[in-house]
């Protein structure tokens, strides 16, 4: 068992979320975001259609905000961003 089965799916697609806004926040993405963002999403165990919303775009930060977080979830997908 990892830390990451401790996680919550909507505190682990909000921390996947929060890392693809980042990585898309100078408007574009460099290879090496890609490849950061794609690996954190598989040690988070989320599923290929996820992982594809990277190519999607940069996601709507309001939408992360809306997802169902309790106050540790969101500790937890600041402390990441941070």
């Amino acid at each position: 068992m990892s830390a990451v089965d401790d996680l919550r799916p909507a505190a682990r697609r909000a921390i996947f979320e929060t890392l693809v806004a980042m990585a898309w926040a100078d408007g574009r993405l460099e290879p090496d975001e890609i490849a950061a963002v794609h690996a954190a999403g598989k040690v988070l165990e989320l599923p290929d259609d996820v992982l594809e919303a990277l190519d999607a775009g940069p996601p709507r930060i309001e939408h992360i905000a809306h997802l169902d977080l309790g106050d540790l979830d969101r500790r937890i997908v600041y402390l990441c961003a941070a």
